[in-house]
């Protein structure tokens, strides 16, 4: 597995995992999403999700890139076919009447040839070769609804890239309880349940359980 999210937001964090970044990259990127109309805030619990979820598969198999690490630089320089699973915990763009502006938020570099932010077309040209996709961020499963061809967007761009199933949201979601839901789901799947299987029972286990959080509506 390789999951990746947590990124930093905050324009005032210009050092991470000790190493200083340029402040200017980080200025840009805030720049960039100001001027589409986005304000995003920071995603602690999606920090403690990954980490919880990586713990779940052997110490060899599994790869962590958060925080200062997990740009979009790093992603594309990994060897995205080794993995099987592929899990995004951040932010997402999402763009209905431009689908081809959707996008992933991930960490700024100083890579002046990428935004940080994984937009439509560059997740189609992965080279993927995995079973499972989780985008755990709001409302990605949303996108354009075309005549003939479905919903377009960030899940139809990875299925292009080389992935035979994805999992989205439909709507805004509370990281806190998302947290929860993928920890449940990863518990499922590692356990050898099916994709399907895996999510259904972790949707029931939310639904019962006693936290004020069991309504769909949080996650």
């Amino acid at each position: 597995i390789l999951a990746i999210g947590n990124p930093v937001l905050d324009p005032e964090a210009i050092t991470g995992g000790g190493k200083a970044l340029p402040f200017n990259s980080h200025k840009q990127a805030q720049k960039m999403l100001s001027a589409r109309g986005f304000r995003l805030s920071p995603l602690p619990k999606t920090e403690e999700e990954i980490r919880y979820i990586v713990g779940l598969f052997p110490a060899d198999r599994r790869k962590a890139l958060t925080g200062w690490e997990g740009t979009e630089t790093a992603l594309k320089r990994e060897p995205l076919r080794r993995y099987r699973y592929l899990h995004f915990a951040t932010h997402s763009l999402i763009d209905e009447k431009a689908p081809s502006r959707s996008a992933i938020v991930l960490s700024p570099s100083d890579d002046a040839a990428e935004d940080g932010l994984l937009d439509v077309s560059e997740i189609s040209r992965l080279n993927l070769d995995c079973d499972l996709v989780v985008i755990s961020a709001c409302q990605t499963g949303r996108g354009q609804l075309l005549s003939g061809e479905g919903i377009v967007g960030l899940s139809r761009a990875f299925i292009y890239a080389g992935a035979r199933a994805v999992v989205v949201s439909l709507w805004n979601v509370s990281d806190i309880s998302t947290n929860q839901l993928m920890k449940s789901f990863y518990q499922n799947l590692t356990g050898g349940q099916s994709n399907a299987a895996a999510l259904r029972q972790a949707k029931l286990q939310m639904v019962h359980s006693s936290k004020a959080t069991r309504h769909p509506y949080y996650w």
